[in-house]
């Protein structure tokens, strides 16, 4: 697969001190996204303080998935908290997603916010709005980039049940459940 990195070695450096991190997604959020989020949030807090923003409501068929409920849904009654959230991080991820478009009222917040920024996303034109970039259309979906990312972090034992069953998700729905002509031979290895 090709991967587009810049500054991937930097981050793991960055990410060696504990941190307070944000992981944001895409507004009206898919499995891929939310998937994508708390696969990232599970591997992370083992040595970091992470919030997790949806931008929208979670729909209901996926509020099933482990440890969903930490994630802070933005809106009018949110926007304080969120902000704080904001306010406090030192980084932000920017999940499945690469233009400010995609994160509808919660954008301005964003766009404020000064910390670091990383895009990990699998859709075409990400804009230029980060500071690290681990991006590829040639996955299939974010969550399979999450895990190449913690693989090149070398730190795949680091995948528990948690994280695993969160990025299979991703992994399952952005690809129709392996139908998709997007099911590849790196798909498979993955999940």
């Amino acid at each position: 697969m090709n991967i587009k990195k810049e500054k991937i070695g930097e981050l793991k450096k960055f990410l060696s001190e504990t941190r307070t991190i944000t992981i944001v997604c895409h507004t009206k959020p898919d499995g891929d996204a939310i998937g994508s989020m708390l696969g990232l949030f599970h591997y992370l807090s083992k040595d970091h303080e992470v919030s997790m923003i949806a931008p929208s409501e979670i729909p209901d068929f996926l509020r099933w998935m482990p440890d969903v409920k930490h994630i802070v849904e933005y809106s009018e009654e949110t926007e304080d908290v969120c902000q704080e959230i904001m306010n406090d991080s030192e980084l932000v991820f920017c999940l499945d997603f690469s233009g400010y478009g995609r994160v509808g009222n919660f954008e301005a917040i964003l766009r404020q916010n000064e910390s670091p920024k990383v895009i990990i996303d699998h859709h075409l034109n990400p804009e230029d709005f980060h500071t690290y970039l681990y991006w590829s259309t040639d996955a299939a979906a974010t969550c399979q980039l999450i895990y190449h990312l913690i693989c090149e972090f070398d730190d795949r034992k680091a995948i528990k049940k948690k994280c695993a069953t969160s990025l299979y998700v991703g992994m399952l729905t952005d690809t129709g459940t392996f139908r998709h002509s997007n099911t590849t031979a790196d798909v498979h290895i993955t999940v």
